[in-house]
């Protein structure tokens, strides 16, 4: 009898001690232990797939007549992309004279080097190592090799990178020559965290403060694109006293970290046919998986997450954007081979690049990264005093925090927050005076594989002064339930 009830106990013993294993790896992960429970109940998954047969005739490419009731929304994010391209070229228009241009989207950033980025370029233009690349009339630095597996994508150095030289001039207030020239690139040994390009054989030693140009002199044998960078420019020369010399350098108007989003490639004139100029649209192309989430509510406790019915299968990687007609949902965070985990703004932790749109109309603005802190409290916040808006385009660049503006805690200075509101952080500030707000829209960026830009987040108001800043973010939606259409972006399509 003792024999028959051990015989009894022990499929229960080993699955008491089953229970015991997953509890255990559930509060610390083990990922071979992960991968083996994901492919051992990988069957089940495809088996629940079964019962949607419906998903096997649908197309892979995300159209903006998706959502019949998203027009709005449509048109919002088309004027935002042609705003971007226009903000991407010159406003002294004799910087294009006697150049050609081709427009491109920096899809992915180089990491923490801050030496290069990959920008998407229309497949049938001709381009060459060397060209020099800008945005708006800031020099960003050089086309450098294709990458060959994916046409159209080309790797480019940036001025920043430790060995990057380029020719330099400073014109001083009041002065039309240039009363200076020098070579610049690289980073200055400043210290801190603020990036300082660097100055390097400069032609005076008494340098005065004003803005560096780029000024390639022409050279015997030089590529015809090699002086097509010249009048652009770098920055303003700064100077700072490290111990017993002072060190130069220039302080760049790009935010190189985060806020290169689209830029101009230059060529001689007449280098490519018009028709190969276009606007490049990811919305449009092949690389989209239709999927749907599996349950409402977080998979973990005091997480903001949903599970994808996609996984490695579909061809997902991870921070691919999970999109609701144009609206960011969320970022997938882990994989599996036929799910995923997914990342709500609401995820303390959740980041984008980010663009605003100003809801008067005027010209998008590059905010550089946003850090979600999670739901924002629903307490009662300070109001701010009405928009004012700005008159000038350029007046309403963000700028990135530097260290002339000391780090200071951050400040909670938007509109009071309502349930469902989200609560980022924001390092950069805008010039307009504190106290005041400017009432934007606010989209992803570019430079994030798999997230396209353009893609709406919510509402803001931005404060003015110094930062950095809590903001909060009015979602531009519920998340969507448990069974509803998403799409799910593949890097195989676009962000690579």
């Amino acid at each position: 009898m003792l024999e028959c009830a051990v015989r009894l106990t022990r499929p229960r013993t080993l699955y008491l001690l089953f229970l015991l294993v997953l509890g255990f790896l559930s509060l610390r992960p083990y990922p071979p232990a992960e991968r083996l429970l994901d492919g051992l109940l990988l069957p089940t998954r495809l088996l629940g797939e079964l019962t949607t047969p419906a998903s096997w005739f649908t197309g892979n490419s995300v159209r903006a007549s998706a959502a019949a009731g998203a027009s709005e929304e449509v048109a919002r994010r088309d004027a935002l992309l042609d705003a971007v391209l226009a903000a991407a070229e010159p406003r002294r228009r004799g910087l294009l004279v006697g150049r050609d241009w081709v427009h491109g989207e920096v899809v992915e950033r180089g990491g923490s080097a801050l030496d290069r980025v990959t920008i998407a370029l229309p497949e049938q233009a001709r381009i060459e190592r060397g060209m020099p690349v800008v945005s708006g009339e800031a020099f960003v630095g050089w086309i450098d090799e294709p990458q060959r597996s994916r046409p159209g994508y080309w790797d480019v150095r940036l001025v920043t990178a430790g060995a990057a030289r380029v020719g330099a001039w400073l014109e001083t207030p009041g002065k039309l020559d240039p009363s200076a020239f020098f070579v610049a690139g690289g980073l200055a040994p400043m210290g801190g965290t603020e990036l300082v390009l660097g100055v390097h054989n400069p032609s005076r030693g008494d340098l005065p403060r004003g803005t560096v140009e780029v000024y390639e002199p022409r050279a015997p044998g030089e590529m015809p694109w090699a002086r097509l960078a010249n009048g652009f420019r770098l920055g303003t020369l700064l100077r700072e006293q490290r111990g017993p010399r002072e060190v130069l350098g220039i302080l760049p108007e790009l935010d190189y970290r985060s806020g290169l989003f689209e830029v101009l490639v230059l060529c001689p004139e007449g280098w490519n046919p018009p028709e190969v100029i276009k606007r490049r649209d990811p919305m449009f192309d092949g690389g989209w998986a239709r999927s749907r989430f599996l349950l409402d509510g977080a998979p973990t406790p005091r997480r903001a997450g949903r599970r994808l019915a996609s996984g490695r299968l579909a061809g997902l990687e991870p921070g691919a954007a999970v999109v609701d007609a144009t609206r960011l949902v969320g970022r997938v965070a882990a994989l599996g081979w036929a799910d995923a985990a997914v990342s709500l703004p609401a995820d303390p932790g959740f980041s984008i690049p980010a663009l605003a749109h100003p809801l008067d109309g005027g010209p998008p603005l590059v905010l550089g990264r946003l850090v979600s802190l999670g739901l924002a409290s629903v307490a009662p916040v300070a109001p701010v005093a009405p928009v004012t808006p700005a008159t000038d385009g350029a007046a309403r660049r963000a700028a990135p925090a530097t260290s002339a503006t000391p780090a200071t805690p951050a400040t909670k200075v938007a509109a009071p927050a309502a349930e469902g509101d989200l609560l980022f952080r924001w390092e950069a500030s805008l010039p307009l005076p504190a106290g005041s707000a400017l009432a934007v829209h606010i989209h992803t960026g570019s430079g994030d594989r798999g997230l396209p830009r353009g893609l709406w987040l919510g509402d803001a108001l931005l404060p003015g002064g110094a930062g950095p800043f809590e903001i909060v973010v009015k979602p531009a939606g519920p998340t969507p339930p448990a069974g509803a259409e998403l799409w799910v972006r593949l890097t195989a399509g676009g962000e690579r």
